[in-house]
């Protein structure tokens, strides 16, 4: 892990306290990627991982935003609806 991370395929990597348990980030463009990666690893064939996705702020915000605008129109058309009965 030490060396794919000095090649930036991890960007981060270490081992978490008190258990043998390696956690790192990697930044992959596929799913497929990720899993030649992970199959990489010496360790892999011992190894159980749990991959969890993670997304940028910018993206949270926009998928929040555009949320919200639904909420807002939804909202709107309900109270039109009640204004004309």
């Amino acid at each position: 892990m030490q060396k794919l991370q000095e090649q930036k395929e991890i960007a981060a990597s270490g081992p978490v306290s008190g258990t043998v348990a390696p956690v790192f980030l990697v930044n992959v463009n596929s799913a497929l990627e990720l899993d030649k990666l992970l199959a990489s690893l010496s360790v892999w064939p011992r190894m159980e991982t749990d991959v969890i996705p993670l997304t940028t702020f910018d993206d949270r915000k926009q998928s929040l935003l555009s949320r919200f605008e639904g909420l807002k129109t939804q909202a709107r058309e309900m109270s039109a609806v009640r204004g004309s009965q």
